[in-house]
């Protein structure tokens, strides 16, 4: 018996495997003795919102919570809408990510934003976040910027 390849759908097994083996962002960033209590003590909350404008899906947001820490994972507004209304979308879902942080007791929130979406830096300076630092060359040769708020 060797090893075998099949395509499945995802699954309850599939995710705990992961959640298992996957390198966790405590990892990246502590100690090991730490990263490991930081991983078993702080389960990570994964959330998505939807924006809909009568009744028509008009914008999402994805997001974890972990550690007292809220990362952005994603977040899209329809484009074919005008720039105020996609503006005002933007604002409400970033809001949204910023209140739920705030609900789940995160101490900071932060996102890495494309370069190429360096238009809406505006928007979330706007809403309280911070830049910290641009990344050149960091992700598949692109930049990024890192934006944090702390939600003190």
């Amino acid at each position: 018996m060797g090893l075998k390849i099949e395509k499945t759908e995802q699954s309850e097994e599939i995710n705990e495997f992961f959640d298992e083996y996957s390198v966790d962002e405590f990892e990246a960033f502590f100690p090991v003795e730490m990263a490991h209590y930081a991983k078993r003590s702080f389960k990570k909350k994964e959330h998505s919102y939807a924006a809909y404008l009568n009744g028509e899906l008009v914008g999402a947001i994805l997001f974890t919570v972990q550690g007292g820490v809220g990362q952005l994972t994603a977040i899209q507004v329809d484009n074919r809408l005008d720039p105020v209304r996609q503006l005002r979308i933007r604002k409400a879902l970033i809001r949204q990510f910023i209140e739920t942080c705030k609900d789940n007791t995160c101490h900071l929130c932060f996102m890495w934003l494309p370069h190429q979406y360096a238009e809406s830096l505006k928007c979330y300076l706007q809403q309280g976040f911070e830049r910290i630092f641009t990344a050149r060359n960091f992700w598949y040769r692109k930049d990024y910027i890192l934006l944090a708020n702390e939600l003190v």
